[in-house]
């Protein structure tokens, strides 16, 4: 006899689509264990969008009104004996939804405005790339002319082309990613909030763009390349995409230039060897980790190697005995 679930085990079992009934399934996947957390009181969401003048997306504000954060985690035998915990997906508490930089807010001044964006510059565009740029036009320090008499400012995109702009008034041409999808315009209106630190080498960011209202997207930030992937459209989204990524450690590597970490590698090739597969649309993917179709699969023509006997032969035979 089935054991009746709880309504609030019933809640978490619809959110994650039925993954931890999946995991189950899985061979030497154990302590699957989902975290209950209580919702949000209204008072709270609106607090938060008050500190940050900003508005949470409406699937974003639903998810917290039901449970504030989400941790699922999973651990995975190796052998007999060594027993680790890998499986990991976590949406943090509204409370510790931060911003990321206090330098992409906007400024009262415009001097202020001006060296906020000289200094955002700086840090999200390669100063190896800036330099060779100098170098390359003959002119001064690429850095001292990001700024203009009225508040330009001046970007060196990947290629060496100059975009120049009027600070938050219009936008450098984009840019896409190498799944082709356009990347953020970085301005000083812009507001950068960080949902997941990956391994100390990239960062889940959720970004409110100047002309984004309330309907951010979500991107992953490279530490070191200071590079940004395009994740997804929506919080709802990037939540689906966790789940059908089994909740395997570091899965957001998968779309940036550094790659998984060897023994992350090893666990998807395990697990889920489908989801390494290069340029695979992100968008529903099969949570099921087994293969599409079954690795036993009969041949017909193996029922066509015996020879066929004529009829006489097979009487001769049966006189003969």
């Amino acid at each position: 006899m089935t054991k009746k679930l709880a309504s609030e085990d019933i809640f978490y079992d619809h959110l994650t689509l039925g993954l931890m009934g999946t995991l189950a399934k899985i061979p030497r996947v154990c302590n699957v264990r989902c975290e209950h957390r209580k919702p949000c009181e209204k008072t709270q969401i609106v607090n938060w969008e008050q500190r940050h003048t900003m508005y949470l997306p409406e699937d974003m504000k639903k998810f917290y009104l039901s449970s504030d954060g989400f941790l699922l985690q999973w651990s995975y035998q190796y052998a007999p004996g060594d027993l680790r915990r890998v499986g990991y997906i976590h949406i943090p508490p509204l409370q510790q939804i931060t911003l990321l930089r206090e330098s992409v807010e906007p400024s009262s001044s415009s001097a202020t405005a001006n060296t906020s964006a000289v200094s955002l510059c700086k840090n999200l565009l390669s100063t190896t790339k800036l330099s060779a740029q100098s170098e390359n036009s003959g002119a001064g320090p690429v850095v001292d002319d990001m700024v203009g008499a009225v508040g330009g400012i001046r970007i060196v995109d990947e290629v060496g082309t100059n975009t120049i702009g009027t600070l938050g008034t219009s936008s450098p041409l984009p840019k896409k990613d190498r799944w082709s999808n356009p990347l953020p315009n970085i301005t000083t209106k812009t507001k950068i909030f960080e949902i997941n630190n990956v391994n100390e080498v990239a960062k889940v960011c959720m970004l409110f763009e100047a002309n984004s209202c309330n309907l951010p997207k979500f991107y992953l930030y490279e530490l070191n390349t200071m590079k940004w992937t395009f994740l997804s459209d929506t919080f709802s989204e990037y939540l689906r995409m966790a789940i059908a990524h089994l909740g395997l450690p570091y899965w957001e590597l998968c779309f940036s230039n550094i790659g998984l970490p060897s023994w992350t590698e090893q666990l998807f090739l395990l697990l889920a060897p489908h989801l390494l597969e290069d340029y695979e649309p992100r968008q529903d993917r099969q949570v099921n980790p087994s293969p599409e179709h079954p690795y036993n699969i009969i041949d017909s023509s193996v029922f066509r190697i015996k020879p066929k006997t004529s009829v006489k032969s097979a009487v001769s035979r049966k006189n003969a005995s």
